[in-house]
């Protein structure tokens, strides 16, 4: 099912909600059909599930479904591809890991790091 569908709080040509279909148990995957960010967004809308059963419809669930078998979870002989994602207002990117490798680091994540002091100090 679209994630933007759940984002927004329901269809934009007014079918079958997202969040309808999640409380039915009907909804295993989510999918950035127009609009990509939403799936950085999705696992945040608070269905009443853990946050890891809203994550894995956006991460483990969609690539067990596309048979990526070493992507999607954090376990021994996965790939190790992460984000940290700031949830606060429009959830973003602070970094990413690529096989267990930093690739990204926002401005924002190494100004935040810079100014938290030490501990101890």
């Amino acid at each position: 099912m679209g994630a933007p569908n759940l984002v927004r709080g329901g269809s934009l040509w007014d079918n079958l909600g997202a969040r309808d279909a999640i409380d039915d148990g009907l909804v295993d995957v989510l999918c950035a059909d127009y609009h990509p960010p939403s799936l950085l967004a999705a696992p945040f809308v608070d269905t009443g599930e853990p946050l890891s059963t809203r994550v894995n419809r956006v991460t483990r669930n969609p690539a067990e479904a596309a048979g990526l078998d070493d992507r999607g979870r954090i376990e021994p002989g996965a790939r190790a591809d992460l984000i940290v994602v700031d949830p606060n207002g429009t959830p973003t990117v602070d970094r990413a890991f690529v096989a267990g490798t930093e690739a990204i680091r926002t401005d924002r994540t190494a100004t935040a790091e810079r100014r938290t002091p030490p501990a101890g100090s």
